[in-house]
Parts: structure tokens; sequence; C-alpha cells
């Protein structure tokens, strides 16, 4: 389990866009998400939009956070961002959480209380062989659980985090 996106600190309604269980449960202004079909397949990508520009939901996806910036595309770290993303802070050093993939069924979790920037998180992501990769809430929130056992603890609550579950036998929700 990883902590999720960004949320509003007193109301820890989400940033962007959530999709759970193939439906969306938050609609935000985060442009990029981490995406999961119902099969178990995922991908880095940009939220759908409408020819005038609007987005539209999700279609066919299981699961979405939408986080970033978007630190990693095919190999190479990114260091043009989003509009949406203008708060300074994220920019200089923080405690970082990133995801990212190597596969479209293989998630790499990056959390660090180490102080980096943007850049140096997305030079950790392709040092581990990740091809694309987002980054999540830092700073405070940056807190990763492994088995049940918290590894790096967040400072503060956090909305809501991405979490991995082997051996599930529960219900898929296919939309």
């Amino acid at each position: 389990v990883v902590n999720g996106s960004y949320f509003h600190p007193q109301s820890y309604i989400p940033a962007g866009d959530l999709v759970v269980q193939g439906r969306l449960v938050a609609l935000g202004r985060i442009p990029a998400g981490l995406a999961i079909t119902p099969d178990n397949r995922a991908t880095i990508r940009a939220a759908p939009l409408r020819a005038d520009g609007e987005k539209v939901a999700w279609r066919g996806m299981e699961t979405v956070v939408a986080a970033g910036p978007r630190i990693l595309k095919d190999g190479q770290v990114t260091r043009q961002y989003s509009s949406a993303f203008r708060d300074p802070a994220l920019f200089g050093r923080a405690a970082r959480s990133a995801v990212g993939l190597v596969s479209n069924r293989d998630l790499v979790f990056v959390t660090t209380h180490a102080r980096l920037t943007t850049t140096e998180m997305g030079k950790v992501m392709a040092r581990l062989g990740v091809r694309d990769a987002l980054l999540l809430d830092g700073g405070s929130s940056a807190g990763l659980a492994w088995n049940g056992t918290a590894v790096l603890e967040s400072v503060r609550n956090v909305s809501y985090g991405i979490g991995v579950f082997t051996g599930y036998g529960g219900r898929r929700y296919a939309r």
C-alpha cells in the first residue's frame, strides 16, 4: 500500500479523478493517471477528452488514480509538466512517492523520506527499470506499507492510497 494522490487537507476530497470498481467517485483537475482495466492491465495515460476538450469518464477502467506530474515517459525523465501543476512546493526538494510501470502488469511503488526533486525521483524510477511513472502525493503524505506493516509512515493522515493484494478472491468489477 502506498499513499494516493493529492487531496484537500481539510475536506480530504481528491484533487484528481478517482475511479473505484469501475465507478467515477471523484472528478478533479489533474490531467493524467494510473488506469487499471478489469483484467489487471495497467497504463499511465492522460484523461480522456471530448472534442471540445472536456474530460469524460474513464470508460472501461476498473481503477484510476489521477496523479502527477508524469516524471518518466518511455524510459526518459520528463522535465516538462502540465500547467495543472503550478504549486512551487511540488518542484522543490521533498519526500517523494511515485508509481511506475515496468510493463502493463508490473507496477513499482517507491516512497522515500529523502528530499528529492521531481527530476531526481524520475532518475530513481528509471534506474529501477520503470518505463513510465507518475508522482503521487509526497511531503508529509509520503508513506509505504508492505505485508500489513508500515515501511515508511506518513507524517499526516492521507485521504486514500493504492493497494495491491495478492490472491484476491473477491468479485472483479468489469464495466
